[in-house]
């Protein structure tokens, strides 16, 4: 895009990169983990959210240059660190996504503990955001260069559930000008969100 996506204002007081991660806060999660690559905190990332108790923590992935697998890997251990059976993982460039979507992932993996992921689709591929039980997370550890969770999806055994979000918008990504352009004009946006499309950016 020319600029950092992440960065870009999308309210008053909201940049991109915090959207999904303030739903997250609000969900049933009980502790967040935002990997970065960046020693300090990011500029995107509410300063409450990680004030007093909040459940936010940051992890610093040292070689996320090169490639998601290593960012999916950090965040992995600090998830096992804390004894947790199992982890939604989350794009910070999927603003739409709502903490309505991450409790689903979660009730789904609940009513049916055996499954080893629950995630979101289009009609077609499994998307994120996508939750991801321990097994999973273990597997993550042997990923190595750009290579994200759907690598482990396809293998022999493995078991998940497909759920359809409440509308297509909230799966999307912000890649491209054009993107940012269409969620700030997007109505359904506008209603799910305090983004004003009048704003200038």
């Amino acid at each position: 895009m020319g600029r950092p996506k992440l960065s870009i204002p999308v309210s008053a007081a909201l940049k991109l990169g915090g959207m999904a991660l303030e739903q997250a806060a609000r969900s049933r999660l009980s502790r967040i983990y935002v990997v970065t690559r960046q020693r300090d905190k990011p500029d995107w990332l509410p300063d409450r959210l990680l004030a007093g108790d909040g459940k936010c923590r940051l992890v610093l992935a040292d070689e996320a240059a090169k490639g998601l697998s290593y960012s999916l890997r950090a965040g992995a251990e600090a998830v096992k660190r804390c004894g947790a059976k199992a982890a939604v993982v989350m794009l910070a460039d999927q603003p739409l996504v709502d903490r309505v979507m991450v409790d689903r992932l979660i009730g789904c993996w609940e009513s049916d503990p055996g499954i080893d992921y629950a995630g979101y689709h289009d009609g077609g591929a499994l998307l994120p955001p996508v939750l991801l039980a321990r097994p999973l997370l273990d597997a993550l550890g042997g990923l190595t260069g750009d290579k994200g969770a759907k690598e482990l999806l396809g293998r022999v055994g493995m078991t998940g559930r497909l759920l359809t979000p409440d509308h297509p918008a909230q799966l999307a990504d912000i890649d491209t000008e054009a993107d940012l352009e269409a969620l700030l004009g997007s109505t359904f946006a506008a209603e799910q969100t305090n983004l004003r499309p009048d704003r200038t950016i």
